[in-house]
């Protein structure tokens, strides 16, 4: 068993033997070993069920968020416009954590990578991700999240990346 809440906290292994009639326990105490007094804990890049590749539920993902402690999570999913807000207020966390609504645009067709866009306005479509070149994605995020983010993400991976996709000079 491992039971950890974070980079911010001291985790703590055990081996349990689980008897076939009956379950375990573990009782630790997690010490707090950095003081981030002053800072936030956030995940800029967040998948839930409305991706293809997360098979949490909205509810599960903001628990396990607030499970290692991040305070700030901006929901990603592939081509989807999601808000972690209503999941958060059901699991009354609001004071643990707060969502930013985004939308992870992974390209197809055009095969230019994958680019996280927020903030977005609750209840707006995705960006478009089919039939679009680098300069209209950009385009299009800028006019839809004036003064936001607009993020490359993980730039180098093979197939996917667009760094790689585009030859960029590592240099």
């Amino acid at each position: 068993v491992v039971v950890q809440r974070g980079p911010e906290y001291s985790s703590v292994q055990k081996r349990v033997v689980v008897a076939a009639s009956g379950g375990a326990a573990v009782d630790v105490t997690l010490e707090r070993e950095v003081d981030t007094s002053g800072w936030i804990s956030a995940d800029l890049h967040v998948h839930a069920s409305a991706s293809f590749d997360a098979p949490a539920d909205t509810p599960d993902r903001v628990r396990s968020l607030c499970a290692v402690n991040v305070e700030v999570a901006v929901a990603t999913d592939h081509n989807a416009v999601t808000n972690y807000a209503p999941a958060i207020d059901l699991l009354k966390m609001r004071r643990y954590i707060a969502s930013i609504v985004g939308d992870e645009v992974t390209t197809a067709d055009t095969q230019l990578g994958h680019f996280n866009v927020f903030p977005l306005a609750h209840n707006s479509e995705p960006l478009a991700w089919r039939r679009t070149s680098p300069r209209q994605l950009f385009e299009s995020a800028r006019a839809r999240s004036p003064g936001g983010v607009l993020m490359v993400n993980h730039p180098r991976m093979g197939s996917i990346g667009y760094f790689e996709l585009m030859r960029m000079d590592r240099r």
